[in-house]
């Protein structure tokens, strides 16, 4: 009984290894306009070639697993997890600084604008201010005492398809605790650039396949040979 056992276990995992290696390739779409291209590791991308048919613009990296011979699923590591990625945030005390707290952020990796919601409890009353970041506005002052603050980062992109979907975020929230006797707050976010508002992030999404093809989102994908 063991051994059978053992032995169904062996031919589970072969058949499964042996299906996840066959979807590798590139699949197409009907237009050419939109490619998906699968690794022998169970990560895809849904990328949009350029005009030779070679790797353009990404619009989603994912991770996928076999749920049975029909069906894949596909999930996108969250943006609010990618944003905490290298986040560095420096908490000091400024003598220039009198009676605010001064917060200043960093985006070494993006150069446009952002728009940013800033929430704040000052004993256990909540305030909002709206700040909207550039290369010439990368601070703004806020009164002292501050317990929490919670930083929502609105897309600027907001981009979505022509029947109106949308597959990519509208905002990501982060919050932080302020230590005490603290005037001046530096946050430096690397993890964000022009790419983290266009992608897709998925999850939970389903696809159909077959010998040859990948239906998703309504798509057809076939593979080249």
């Amino acid at each position: 009984m063991k051994v059978n056992t053992l032995l169904c276990i062996l031919v589970c995992f072969c058949l499964s290894a042996f299906g996840q290696k066959g979807l590798s390739g590139r699949y197409l779409n009907e237009s050419g306009s939109r490619a998906i291209v699968i690794h022998s590791n169970d990560s895809l991308k849904l990328i949009v070639p350029d005009s030779r048919g070679i790797q353009g613009r990404t619009l989603a990296e994912a991770t996928f697993e076999r749920i049975d011979n029909n069906f894949i699923e596909i999930n996108s590591i969250p943006p609010y997890i990618l944003l905490q990625e290298g986040i560095v945030i420096k908490q000091s005390m400024d003598s220039t600084v009198t009676d605010s707290l001064k917060l200043s952020f960093s985006f070494p990796n993006y150069d446009g604008q952002i728009e940013m919601s800033i929430s704040v409890t000052i004993k256990g009353l909540f305030k909002n201010y709206d700040f909207n970041y550039s290369e010439k506005n990368k601070s703004l002052m806020l009164p002292r005492n501050i317990e929490l603050l919670i930083i929502s980062i609105n897309n600027p992109i907001y981009d979505g398809e022509l029947d109106g979907s949308f597959y990519g975020f509208r905002r990501v929230t982060k919050v932080y605790q302020i230590e005490k006797n603290v005037n001046n707050i530096l946050i430096n976010i690397p993890a964000m650039d022009e790419s983290f508002f266009e992608k897709y992030y998925i999850k939970g999404e389903y696809a159909k396949i077959s010998k040859d093809s990948i239906t998703w989102k309504g798509e057809v994908f076939v593979k080249e040979k």
